[in-house]
């Protein structure tokens, strides 16, 4: 060994991991935002200090060899114990950045930071375009995806639940209609709040899963949120499609009301992604009890 334990860096054990998880140098120097040499020389420290060839050469380029494969999960279960440590020194709490379309954001964050223990979020609104797009960037390390959307490989999904959406109108929008049961016919005839958000300095249409396509719809006022979409469906006779879960407290007070539409019945997955580099095992597997035990009080509020 060139210089013995005593001389590991953390940070060439962070590379290496990111390198197994990754696949290739190459993607792992991409997600550390660094130069595939300065991968390749950090590997080659950890291998010489350590006396394990963890990276193998072949004709397609490098791979994690038997050896790395078998010594990563001690390698991280090291990482595990030392972050462990820091806090039971009673280190400062470790920081989580929390990214999520608006009306999760607004219901979740705060159920979340509840739940978890010492642990200080920060919160981001974001379209879900944006969280794909910015996933790589370092902005976020935790997120709330309503589809299975592609991610940096070093980011873990898990599937936490299943999101109900549907159709919402004012009582007296309600009364109009004979009922809060109509046809897809009666449907097409109604004005709906649109949603949109801005991306780029321009402004795009959202996505609503709703069963009756933009398209075919009469559209009247536009909105950014699901909340100001519902107050907005709340104060006139326009409609809106979305999440049962955030038109919950309307539906309480009694200012919107659910309008049963014949032949839809939607449901959207709801996936907690985490940055497997930044988020520890640990908490991924609090975050995602939390998260479960979040949609559940939210789905029977909602009822």
């Amino acid at each position: 060994m060139s210089g013995g334990l005593k001389d590991v860096r953390l940070s060439d054990i962070i590379t290496f991991l990111t390198v197994a998880r990754a696949r290739t140098m190459a993607a792992a120097a991409r997600e550390l935002k660094v130069t595939p040499s300065q991968v390749t020389k950090a590997v080659a420290r950890l291998e010489a200090q350590l006396g394990a060839k963890l990276v193998a050469r072949t004709g397609r380029g490098a791979v994690v060899s038997e050896r790395g494969h078998a010594l990563a999960p001690q390698l991280e279960a090291l990482l595990e114990a030392l972050r462990a440590a820091r806090e039971r020194d009673g280190a400062a709490p470790p920081v989580h950045t929390f990214g999520a379309p608006s009306y999760l954001y607004h219901l979740f964050l705060p159920q979340l930071a509840a739940r978890i223990g010492p642990v200080r979020l920060r919160g981001f609104e974001l379209a879900p375009t944006l969280l794909r797009a910015l996933a790589g960037e370092g902005l976020f390390d935790l997120a709330l995806l309503t589809e299975q959307s592609w991610m940096p490989s070093r980011w873990v999904l898990a599937a936490v639940g299943r999101i109900r959406s549907a159709l919402f109108g004012s009582p007296a929008l309600v009364k109009e209609l004979g009922g809060t049961a109509i046809s897809q016919a009666r449907a097409r005839e109604l004005t709906f709040v649109a949603p949109l958000y801005v991306q780029g300095g321009e402004v795009a249409r959202g996505e609503d899963f709703c069963p009756l396509p933009f398209a075919e719809r009469r559209l009247g006022h536009e909105a950014q949120t699901i909340h100001t979409a519902l107050e907005l469906a709340a104060v006139t006779r326009q409609v809106v499609f979305g999440p049962a879960i955030a038109a919950g407290p309307w539906v309480r007070e009694g200012r919107l009301q659910e309008i049963h539409v014949e032949g839809w019945d939607v449901s959207s997955p709801l996936f907690l992604a985490a940055d497997g580099d930044r988020v520890q095992a640990r908490l991924q597997r609090a975050m995602v009890a939390a998260v479960q035990a979040s949609l559940e009080e939210l789905e029977r509020e909602a009822r």
